[in-house]
């Protein structure tokens, strides 16, 4: 006996019912209607209720910030997707001002050029290991596309088809040196002939040749298509004077072309699929 009142469940047996006589001794004396036991069990278990009312109370708070935190998620999930949703509509905005721009240019070339019959096409891919930027287009013999058909952007000469598929083509620029353009300076009348020009392991500019070594072309003079030879039709701008030069040994002269575009930039172009006078280098 004397060893279970030593043990801790006699211990908060004892603190129980002490708190059992004193809810008694207190609804005794109290005004309340309720009986003593009543009594008794609200002083004992007042204190637990109250803690158990805010513990309900913390958890009902908690439950709603995760509540929350699900509403905000998927609000921000919403906007990502509205992101998404402009991002595609700019770049689809974009690609339709450039089509725009590249028809308002080229509306230009028809009137001035009544002869001259189209075909517009976009650029579908670009040989990165290529130095002089040939491209392939979205259009073939399917839509009439031939080898040796010029390549315009505006009145800027861009190049020349060189191969076709039924459904693609792919165009050289005029600064391969491949290419050969017949060509003439605006100022002086001075012809001669353009292609592609590498200078200390670097392209992007062309060479006209052919000139005399007491030419009157200088810096900044225009050059233009001549038509000779009916590949290309005349007045067709290939590119301005940056430079002039006299070999050394055939003392002819020679000057350095820049285009007028960035041919990396180009996504629209137009093939000139006839004109007056033109002749097939078949």
């Amino acid at each position: 006996m004397k060893t279970y009142i030593r043990t801790t469940a006699f211990k908060v047996l004892a603190v129980l019912l002490s708190a059992l006589i004193l809810g008694f001794a207190f609804g005794a004396v109290s005004n309340s209607g309720s009986s003593p036991i009543t009594s008794a069990a609200s002083v004992v278990f007042s204190p637990l209720q109250k803690l158990s009312a805010r513990l309900a109370e913390a958890m009902k708070d908690f439950n709603a910030g995760f509540v929350s935190a699900d509403y905000y998620r998927k609000q921000i999930d919403e906007l990502k997707l509205e992101i998404e949703k402009y991002k595609e509509q700019l770049v689809e905005y974009e690609k339709q001002k450039r089509k725009l721009q590249s028809y308002e240019a080229m509306l230009g070339v028809k009137e001035e050029h009544k002869d001259f019959k189209l075909s517009a096409a976009e650029i579908i891919s670009r040989d990165p290991s290529d130095s002089f930027f040939s491209f392939v287009i979205d259009k073939g013999s399917l839509h009439g596309i031939e080898v040796d058909m010029p390549v315009i952007y505006g009145k800027q000469l861009i190049g020349v088809i060189k191969e076709v598929t039924p459904s693609t083509a792919l165009v050289k620029t005029i600064l391969s040196p491949e290419i050969n353009v017949g060509a003439y300076e605006i100022r002086t009348f001075e012809d001669g002939y353009t292609r592609g020009l590498v200078r200390d392991g670097k392209s992007g500019l062309m060479e006209m040749s052919g000139l005399t070594g007491f030419s009157a072309i200088s810096k900044g003079g225009l050059v233009c298509t001549s038509g000779v030879g009916g590949l290309y039709p005349r007045d067709l701008i290939i590119g301005s004077v940056t430079e002039i030069y006299t070999d050394n040994i055939t003392t002819a002269g020679a000057a350095v072309l820049e285009p007028g575009l960035d041919f990396t930039e180009l996504t629209d172009v137009f093939v000139i699929t006839d004109f007056s006078g033109r002749q097939t280098g078949k």
